[in-house]
């Protein structure tokens, strides 16, 4: 258990890492210091006009995290230092659905702190300015600060601890600015699950790095089949003129490009060392994986079908797809089992990304097609699996 503590902090570090470089090659930090003189302001007319891509709002997100995380993190040493109290958190994390937890958590934090303070009040009462801005801005974020001080013991809840969450109050609120509710919360989200990657509970074995292993010859392999360029994909992220069958791309070219990049990201959350699923030694029932390729054919038209149907509800209020395809793939999310902050950091990481890709090709290839390349990629992942039944 020592041991998974020390290297919970490992991952929490590499996960900063991972979102500083890809926030710094996708240019994230570069927008954000563009409209950091802007929101200091008050120019909220300003941030928002300073309009990027839908794809480019998550390197943001990921500039955004990691700067908060680092400004945070020092204030909350300092703070603990002054007071002379235990440098942990009083709050508890048990086994369930906890992506589910902490996703509701941030929606209601944001929903409290930012859209009623900055979108539903401004609205009402015709409120503009930066005046405006400034004391709403800082009426949400002193209230929503505050109540965190229950996050801690009765003798040692002190005004000043909840500053770390002030300062964090802001960068979410730069992002809900620029981008609305949804952005906000990921952030918000983000920015927890990097803090709660520490709680781990898993040391590496074996299978880990057989996984691993298994999932780097998939990247390399499915590199190597691929015949079309991945910037070939751009259109799936476009708010303005979104479309899914990519001319000149066949069956083969769609599953290439999946493998690569879910087994890249699979691999990458194996080299960060966060934990798995929830089930402990002895509680896995073992499951042939002829009764999983079976269970797949049998229900792989169905969840296609599914896929379908959940996002043309969508449609109906949401006319943005990328944002409408990104809250299916956080809804799958909900239903898995995890028992630590590490797990639901992999979660975040491996399935919000995954699920998004798989819904575009899905939408790209057609029905039978569709369930015909869930159906590959059930093969290609039954190594994984059969190395899970195995994993103590």
């Amino acid at each position: 258990m020592e041991n998974s503590k020390k290297l919970g902090l490992v991952s929490a570090a590499g996960f900063v890492l991972l979102l500083g470089v890809i926030a710094a090659l996708s240019g994230g930090y570069n927008v954000f210091f563009r409209d950091l003189p802007l929101f200091l302001r008050g120019d909220v007319g300003a941030v928002v006009g300073n309009e990027t891509s839908f794809l480019l709002m998550f390197a943001v997100i990921m500039a955004v995290v990691t700067i908060e995380i680092v400004i945070v993190f020092s204030v909350w040493i300092g703070v603990c230092t002054l007071l002379g109290v235990p440098r942990k958190s009083a709050l508890a994390i048990k086994e369930g659905n906890l992506f589910f937890n902490f996703f509701l958590f941030a929606l209601l934090e944001e929903i409290g702190a930012r859209w009623l303070f900055l979108g539903a009040i401004p609205k009402v009462f015709s409120l503009s300015g930066p005046a405006a801005f400034y004391i709403l801005c800082l009426t949400g974020n002193t209230i929503w600060a505050f109540v965190h001080i229950y996050n801690y013991e009765k003798n040692q809840r002190h005004i000043i601890r909840v500053l770390p969450q002030f300062l964090a109050g802001f960068f979410f609120t730069y992002v809900y600015i620029k981008y609305g509710l949804l952005a906000a919360v990921l952030t918000h989200l983000c920015s927890n699950l990097v803090i709660f990657s520490v709680h781990k509970l898993q040391d590496p074995n074996l299978i880990d790095l057989l996984t691993f292993a298994y999932s780097a010859i998939c990247v390399a392999v499915s590199y190597a089949l691929m015949q079309k360029p991945i910037s070939d994909i751009l259109p799936w992220f476009s708010s303005k003129d979104p479309h899914f069958a990519l001319s000149g791309w066949g069956f083969w070219d769609y599953l290439a490009i999946s493998v690569f990049i879910s087994y890249s990201i699979s691999a990458l959350s194996y080299a960060l060392l966060l934990d798995k699923s929830a089930e402990k030694t002895g509680e896995r029932q073992k499951i042939k994986p002829s009764y999983y390729l079976f269970f797949m054919l049998i229900f792989g038209p169905f969840t296609v079908g599914a896929l379908y149907g959940m996002f043309a509800f969508l449609g109906l209020f949401f006319n943005d797809i990328p944002h409408r395809i990104l809250i299916l793939a956080i809804f799958f999310a909900f239903f898995q089992k995890l028992s630590s902050g590490s797990a639901t950091a992999r979660v975040f990481i491996t399935s919000l990304p995954g699920t998004y890709m798989a819904m575009c090709i899905i939408k790209a290839m057609g029905f039978w097609s569709a369930v015909a390349f869930l159906l590959l990629e059930t093969l290609v992942n039954v190594p994984l699996f059969v190395m899970n039944q195995y994993d103590d």
